[in-house]
């Protein structure tokens, strides 16, 4: 079995894939932020969506700017944030 991790590595090669990548390097930062909020936060991908109100998300086409995605997370994680630090 092919581990992604080894074909993005032989991906970067292709100059179109490396600079398709780094496009979307915010995106990519921002997925990761959210994701080790929500582990941090002992938080499932479906209580995370119920608590962002977008239903089965990652699962559903949702396709919201940045500051929305901020604002719901922010809103998902109050219970858990005190002074920017998890409880």
């Amino acid at each position: 079995m092919t581990k992604v991790k080894d074909l993005h590595d032989k991906w970067m090669k292709s100059g179109e894939y490396r600079k398709a990548h780094e496009a979307l390097a915010s995106e990519f930062a921002l997925a990761h932020a959210v994701i080790e909020a929500r582990v941090t936060a002992g938080l499932t991908q479906e209580q995370l969506a119920q608590r962002m109100k977008v239903g089965g998300w990652p699962q559903q086409a949702f396709h919201p700017n940045a500051g929305t995605i901020g604002r719901r997370n922010r809103d998902a994680f109050k219970d858990h944030l005190r002074a920017g630090r998890p409880r």
